[in-house]
Parts: C-alpha cells; structure tokens; sequence
C-alpha cells in the first residue's frame, strides 16, 4: 500500500492570521499606540506579510491559474496596510485605526478562503516543501522574538477583557 503524504502549506501562515486578528482586537480598543504599531510593523509586516512576498507569491504567479490576479491583489493591500501603519505612526488616529482594521480583516478573509485555497490545490507538494522551507528560512531572519510579543498581547487582551467586564457590572 502506497503512503499519500499531504503537506500543508498555509497552516502556520493561516494560524498567524489568528494572531494577526487577535492584536486588531487590542488595537480597537486601546487605538494605535506606539507598541500596537511595533508589532503591526515588525510581525505582520516583517515577518508574515515577509513570508507570502517572498515565498508563496512567487510560486503561485509561476502556475498562473489566476495567481497573478490574487497575488496583484494581496499585494496591494499589503502596500496600502503599510500606508496606514505609515500614517497611524504621524497621527495616532482612531479613523485611521479603523481603516487597516477594516482592511486587514478582509485581506485575511480573502486570503484564507481563496488564495491559500488556490495554493493547497494548485501546487505540488515537492514545490510546497521548497516554499515551507524558505518560510522557515524568512522566520529565522525575520520573525525573531516574536513569542514575547504574542506573550505580551495575551496579556493585553485580558486585560481589555477584564476591564470590560468590571464596566459592565
């Protein structure tokens, strides 16, 4: 009986997505501080947003079926989110905050039900295995200290948590 061996490729990029969404919970409530746009800036940007640009966008323009129009697409947002991150870092504003929220949400959306689909069914899993490993080799470089900052946002949910619960009695 011949083994089928399955690889995953945007498991840990959809999990970063959860994380991703979580952090945008604390930036609603308490608004674009500067720690808030560190981790925007360093996580999302530097390291997840680093690993599709680098790794998995590239193999899905290569096969085409469509790639070109998602990947153009994902791009742009990732372009105007740092726009935004960009401008909340000049102004503090709490519109502006909205606005990446509002994109951000519907990049994730767009990305785990589309174009990740796209990439699990159109690339081979020999080409998979090349992409995970140049994401592992994009983590190393850039994603570095990364488990204190998803620490600290725990941390900062509760607290949000907790407030909102102590209002509400």
């Amino acid at each position: 009986m011949r083994r089928i061996l399955v690889v995953l490729l945007t498991a840990e990029l959809q999990g970063e997505h959860i994380v991703i969404l979580e952090n945008l919970e604390v930036l609603e409530s308490l608004g674009p501080f500067d720690r808030e746009l560190d981790f925007l800036a360093r996580y999302v940007d530097g390291c997840h947003h680093a690993k599709e640009e680098l790794a998995l966008f590239p193999a899905l323009t290569s096969r085409g079926l469509n790639g070109d129009a998602l990947v153009e697409e994902a791009l742009e947002q990732h372009r105007e989110a740092r726009r935004l991150i960009s401008e909340m870092r000049e102004n503090h504003s709490r519109s502006t905050a909205s606005r990446y929220i509002e994109l951000i949400k519907s990049h994730v959306e767009m990305e785990d039900s589309v174009t990740f689909a796209v990439a699990e069914y159109s690339l081979p899993d020999d080409e998979k295995e090349e992409i995970l490993s140049r994401m592992r080799d994009l983590s190393a470089q850039r994603c570095a200290g990364f488990e204190d900052a998803a620490r600290d946002l725990s941390v900062r949910r509760q607290g949000i948590y907790r407030s909102r619960v102590m209002r509400a009695q």
